[in-house]
């Protein structure tokens, strides 16, 4: 309904038009108050309905179980001689097909036309009918005057008039229920006292037969409830959208109802539409969780995370003002979230769920969904359930929240899974030592573990707009730490045993990862990437040899058959892992001497880092065999068997023996090529 306020500009004073503009503001904002106060009224129906011209669609019933309804349409009230002291009733039906069925019922009026009455006229009361008088007999009829619901106490009809009659909200109510269960309303005619009194009103087949006005709103069969979900992320200018958020419509009652189970898209947007099945109009309400919701994120059947409360337990949320008695088609309900609390759980979720994305696309795995916790008192992964818990200064800090989610991912694809003792570690601490001592083997598993979540956090996000190599670990949405994955190298790293360390660890693996090093990494462009994809090498010896250190990470290179091995042996070097022998230096002779004396030579050298002994090939061709292999050595010289007018190609192969029952060739190799020659 449009309702429009106009004016016919008056020419006067602008005294005067100010004060008219003033009256006609005034006007306006009673106008708009009127509206929101008294919406039924200013956007109902009214329809007048007559009983059908049919019989005993009026009529008249005595308590002796006779009447008329056929042979006469009067309705008569009372009792008199005529009729042999017996006590008459009547009624009045009407068809209400013609009302909407999802009408509400704002008023009823009756209207009935008193033609004949003794001149002091009874007292009536206005009655319930429950059966329909066209079929029910004359004593149902009168016994149902006497048990049904008053629509109006003692009514007077002493004159010749036509009476309207307001019934009361019990009519209303009936009516309303008949809309569904018949369409039909009848209204009953009780005396009630006075004998000899009486009056007749006119019945369906006479001039001014009953009446009954109905004013009504239509209710909407159906409203399409749609809005924006937003909240403050504690460090962006502008709101973040919910993305893929579980949203509830639900209808307020004292158990509330769920009209609609849904979920926001990409963009924070939802959109359902509901069924109204309440006359007066639903009371909707909107309320979004911190979580997702199966099916939400095309292809997924995950629900992706659940932020909650540790100590109250329920997943957070946040719900609207309520719409009381909806009459709309279309119902417009944005949701802004600012309170800290739940603002810091759709924080910790929308970090979760990126992480869940990069996950699926990259990775292709569609993960479970996981419950995590906020605010706990560590930041933390914990299995059997599998469970996320963040302390309460993580809650913006995605970097560290993906740290977590990297964690559950490695733990559920069954690698970087092996024992490690206490769990408390330092990003650069010797993990044999420090924060606690641990064994070699628990001091390498978890350094693996805790320097793949660092990559894992830093790599799943590098899209635009999020390229970069900084691993941020914020407290309050203020970097307070800035772990840059480029800045070590083997100069810097250079007195340590890099498998023991979570940085080393990470920015190894970041080196075998990214596209782009300066002078700091050795010029190193070596690029493998991160995912399904054949040329995504690191995803894949992860994920299919299922290593439980650094080490094993290593010999998986190997054991996939992949190629570059010059390029990752020179990366785990720069890193200073120290399982790798690096190559021998400072040959004597040195490569491609010529016209040595000596018959039988002294091949020397200074033996490179880690190496625990070295393998001498001598041959005739720079293609080195197993025939070549003259022997092995804990020194640094070799007296080699030589002709006389040969070249020789000379090869030493370092090895390097750990801890455990295995051992790990160098792959970088010293070759000396010489010309030796007997004088």
């Amino acid at each position: 309904m449009n309702m429009q306020c106009s004016f016919t500009q008056v020419h006067s004073s602008d005294q005067g038009i100010s004060s008219f503009i003033k009256i006609f503001k005034i006007f306006c904002f009673i106008l708009i108050l009127i509206i929101i106060h008294y919406p039924f009224s200013l956007f109902a129906d009214q329809i007048t309905l007559y009983t059908p011209n049919a019989q005993k669609n009026t009529g008249t019933a005595f308590s002796d179980g006779t009447g008329w309804g056929t042979t006469s349409s009067t309705i008569r009230i009372g009792q008199t001689d005529a009729y042999e002291g017996r006590t008459s009733g009547g009624w009045t039906r009407f068809d209400i097909s013609s009302i909407p069925d999802n009408a509400r019922i704002n008023s009823i009026t009756l209207v009935v036309q008193v033609f004949e009455n003794d001149g002091s006229g009874p007292n009536v009361d206005l009655m319930q009918i429950s059966y329909d008088p066209v079929t029910a007999t004359y004593q149902t009829i009168y016994d149902d005057l006497s048990d049904g619901n008053i629509y109006y106490d003692n009514a007077w009809f002493g004159s010749n008039n036509s009476f309207l009659i307001d019934l009361s909200s019990q009519a209303v109510s009936d009516l309303q229920s008949m809309l569904t269960n018949g369409d039909w309303f009848a209204v009953g005619f009780k005396y009630d006292g006075y004998y000899g009194y009486y009056a007749r009103i006119r019945g369906y087949d006479q001039t001014n037969r009953p009446e009954l006005i109905i004013d009504y709103t239509e209710i909407p069969t159906t409203t399409t409830v749609s809005g924006y979900i937003q909240f403050d992320d504690g460090i962006s200018a502008t709101p973040t959208y919910a993305r893929y958020a579980h949203v509830l419509i639900c209808d307020q009652h004292s158990t509330d109802r769920i009209l609609k189970d849904t979920y926001t898209d990409a963009n924070g947007y939802y959109s359902e539409t509901v069924t109204n099945d309440e006359t007066d109009g639903l009371d909707i309400f909107v309320k979004v969780l911190s979580e997702g919701k199966s099916g939400a994120y095309y292809g997924s059947n995950s629900f992706i995370a659940s932020v909650k409360n540790p100590s109250a337990g329920p997943t957070y949320f946040k719900q609207s003002t309520v719409y009381t008695n909806n009459l709309q088609s279309f119902l417009s309900i944005d949701i802004m979230i600012t309170d800290d609390a739940t603002s810091s759980a759709f924080s910790i979720f929308n970090s979760l769920l990126e992480g869940f994305i990069k996950v699926k696309q990259k990775l292709v795995l569609d993960m479970p969904g996981i419950e995590a916790f906020w605010p706990s008192g560590e930041t933390k992964y914990e299995g059997s359930p599998a469970q996320l818990f963040y302390d309460q200064d993580d809650r913006w800090d995605r970097d560290q929240i993906l740290h977590e989610y990297g964690h559950y991912v490695h733990y559920s694809r069954s690698f970087a899974d092996g024992p490690h003792g206490d769990y408390r570690h330092g990003w650069d601490d010797d993990l044999r030592y420090s924060p606690v001592t641990r064994l070699d083997h628990e001091a390498r598993n978890l350094a693996f573990k805790e320097g793949w979540a660092d990559f894992f956090a830093v790599v799943i996000q590098y899209d635009p707009p999020w390229n970069t190599d900084i691993y941020f670990d914020n407290k309050y949405g203020i970097n307070q730490y800035q772990r840059n994955l480029e800045d070590e190298t083997s100069r810097s790293v250079a007195t340590r045993s890099g498998e023991y360390y979570e940085s080393s660890v990470a920015c190894l693996l970041w080196d075998m990862f990214d596209d782009a090093e300066g002078i700091w990494d050795n010029e190193d462009w070596f690029h493998l990437g991160f995912g399904q994809s054949p040329s995504d090498k690191i995803w894949r010896i992860a994920d299919d040899r299922k290593p439980d250190d650094i080490n094993g990470f290593w010999n998986g290179w190997f054991a996939k058959g992949y190629t570059d091995n010059r390029d990752i042996t020179r990366i785990f070097i720069n890193h200073a892992m120290s399982f790798i022998a690096q190559p021998a230096y400072s040959p004597t002779p040195i490569h491609q001497s010529t016209g040595i004396s000596a018959l039988i030579p002294n091949l020397s050298w200074t033996s490179g880092a880690n190496a625990t002994s070295q393998d001498v090939y001598v041959g005739t061709s720079s293609s080195f065999t197993s025939s070549d292999l003259k022997g092995n050595t804990t020194t640094t010289s070799w007296i080699p068997n030589l002709l006389c007018n040969q070249k020789y190609y000379c090869k030493l192969s370092q090895k390097v023996v750990m801890q455990k029952p295995k051992v790990r060739y160098g792959n970088l190799q010293l070759m000396l090529q010489q010309y030796c020659k007997k004088t």
